[in-house]
């Protein structure tokens, strides 16, 4: 081999693994900023059984509220604001995909009715690679089931992942790609069942966050903070 392209190849070599460590050793960091902010989170709920205005929100960390300082800054807390007679109540966990939320679903009791149900759920799917036909099918039986508990059921999984500075520059795009697709399926759910899409991608949200990044995410780069779960609140009234 030419001593050039054998150097060159070596040079290139080296180059890659850096830039691999650097990354990994990032992800490691931001991990453990995201499990603070795990603990620190607490969901919001408020119980008015004797209300006749229900409100229930199920979902990920989104709907946790993880990367908010206060839970009255997520998008439950914001709804309980909105509407301070309603009964809150909540079914969220941090890293839950759409099967964990279809098992949680099924303890719920099928005459209970609400005046609202906000489901945020579908971007652990997106980051962990869930087969698309699986989404596709699992949205669609999700929001068949709550959308006969409801008038109004109003869904969304995230913005587009792929924006997020926690993932290495490499790896972004094939998140964008996913997010998409998910977009794509979610907004044909919408319109076979007669929810709301919340379509946070379609929307003014991105551009306004690529402004200030520092103040919509969490220090994690990955979860947003609670100004963040504001910009999207402002898109779920549309819903309303």
């Amino acid at each position: 081999m030419n001593p050039k392209i054998k150097y060159s190849l070596i040079t290139l070599l080296i180059i890659i693994v850096i830039t691999l460590s650097f990354g990994i050793i990032r992800m490691y960091l931001l991990v453990k900023k995201t499990k603070v902010l795990i603990k620190n989170a607490v969901p919001y709920e408020r119980s008015l059984p004797e209300s006749d205005m229900k409100i229930l929100v199920l979902g990920d960390s989104t709907a946790y509220g993880t990367g908010s300082l206060k839970n009255s800054e997520t998008t439950a807390g914001r709804l309980g604001e909105l509407f301070p007679q309603a009964d809150v109540k909540t079914i969220v966990e941090n890293g839950l995909k759409l099967e964990g939320l279809l098992e949680k679903v099924s303890s719920i009791d099928p005459n209970e009715k609400y005046s609202i149900i906000l489901i945020q759920i579908g971007a652990n799917d997106i980051i962990r690679l869930t087969n698309m036909k699986d989404i596709e099918a699992r949205i669609d039986t999700l929001v068949d089931k709550l959308s006969k508990q409801t008038k109004k059921l109003i869904f969304m999984h995230s913005g587009n992942v792929g924006d997020s500075e926690f993932f290495p520059s490499y790896v972004q795009p094939i998140l964008t790609s996913r997010s998409n697709k998910v977009r794509e399926i979610y907004i044909k759910t919408a319109e076979k069942h007669n929810a709301f899409y919340v379509d946070v991608i379609g929307s003014d949200i991105p551009k306004i966050i690529e402004v200030d990044p520092s103040k919509y995410y969490a220090n994690d780069l990955l979860h947003l903070s609670g100004e963040g779960y504001g910009l999207w609140f402002d898109e779920i009234r549309k819903g309303l």
